[in-house]
């Protein structure tokens, strides 16, 4: 039975086939405050075959408090968008400990799934001010028409809103050709 189960068993339960059986695997490990399942989590996280799995186990280690800056850089470059947005949405919390996350997360804002613009486009928030607006002038440039992480952009941006238009208009206006003259 799961209630009986060690730590490390239980962190092995994430990779169970049945959903039930995974979450609460999740749970009991959190109740249990099982931080002897960490290193088997860490584990779980960079190299289960399932993307869900390996999402499950960040989750559950930020629970744990034991979610570091290297399991989550290693996640921001999973193969998986919903692992991606995951590994943003916890590097947006630990910027303040990890400068090495602020560029990470903003790198990924051309990345090719929407979620994750997303995700980075509402982590950009926290990040210190040169940072935020060229990650919100990327994702602006890149002509997202989600209306989701525009509405990100713009909260984002801040007291930076002008930098963010003059950059887009900049670059739309690079676009446009002058008209030839006769």
């Amino acid at each position: 039975s799961l209630s009986n189960a060690t730590a490390v068993q239980l962190a092995g339960y994430l990779e169970h086939p049945n959903g039930w059986v995974r979450q609460q695997a999740q749970r009991l490990l959190f109740e249990k405050h099982a931080v002897e399942a960490v290193p088997a989590l860490k584990t779980l996280a960079v190299n289960a075959t399932q993307p869900e799995v390996r999402a499950t186990a960040l989750w559950t280690l930020d629970a744990l408090g034991a979610a570091e800056a290297e399991a989550i850089l290693a996640s921001l470059k999973d193969a998986d968008a919903g692992v991606r947005k995951v590994a943003v949405k916890l590097a947006s919390t630990k910027f303040g400990e990890s400068p090495t996350l602020i560029e990470a997360v903003s790198s990924l804002a051309e990345d090719p799934d929407a979620r994750v613009r997303y995700e980075v486009a509402e982590a950009a928030a926290a990040m210190p001010r040169d940072v935020r607006v060229r990650t919100c002038q990327t994702l602006a440039r890149r002509g997202d028409t989600d209306p989701w992480v525009l509405a990100a952009v713009r909260w984002s941006a801040g007291d930076a809103a002008w930098l963010l238009l003059d950059a887009v208009f900049a670059s739309r206006l690079r676009r446009v050709r002058p008209p030839s003259r006769p």
